[in-house]
């Protein structure tokens, strides 16, 4: 890891705004990005990405499943769960994106203090009509800048405004690890060569 330390040591001086030890140029920096992500991704192979994300998406799905339920049943408390921060190295956040598999999302590293966050939204005027979960749609942002999925994108043509929570669902669903996924993490570890 010591070519990642050394990419981390450039990005680090440039973020915090010290003398930097060498200076770049656009071109320079663009390789130094994408060495550290190319480094960042290749901590997971693609199995172990998919375990790993797969079981972290656990709570945050039955979390959003929990809250339709209380709002569609009408015994969603003032109290429920409103935010969910999951706090994570940035090895894991460059996984997750690889994982979620943006269409529109063109990203060459994982900057410092990298976000992606995950809204889930409802329409009350659907609600109030219809009241069931087609009501509801999601946002997903990677450090603020909208992400797409092509589900989504087949589903609203020229802009994707959000995305329906089922549809999200099901493109999550696709991608994620099937089966036992406690069974899978005691499986024998095989060392990539």
């Amino acid at each position: 890891m010591l070519t990642y330390g050394l990419c981390d040591l450039a990005v680090a001086e440039e973020f915090e705004g010290f003398q930097c030890s060498q200076f770049y140029t656009e071109k320079e920096w663009w390789y130094i990005d994408n060495i550290a992500k190319w480094l960042l991704l290749n901590v997971f192979d693609v199995n172990t990405r998919n375990l790993f994300i797969s079981r972290m998406w656990q709570q945050p799905y039955a979390m959003m499943e929990a809250k339709i339920d209380a709002i569609l049943n009408k015994t969603e408390k003032e109290t429920d769960t409103k935010y969910l921060l999951y706090s994570a190295h940035d090895h894991q956040v460059a996984n997750l994106v690889r994982w979620l598999s943006p269409s529109n999302t063109p990203w060459n590293t994982i900057a410092f203090a990298a976000s992606v966050v995950m809204e889930l939204h409802y329409d009350k005027d659907c609600l109030a009509t219809k009241n069931d979960r087609s009501c509801f749609f999601t946002y997903t942002f990677l450090n603020g800048e909208r992400m797409s999925f092509s589900p989504c994108t087949a589903q609203f043509a020229d802009e994707v405004e959000y995305c329906n929570y089922d549809v999200f669902m099901r493109h999550l669903n696709e991608i994620k690890m099937k089966g036992d996924l406690d069974a899978a993490c005691y499986d024998k570890f095989v060392p990539l060569r």
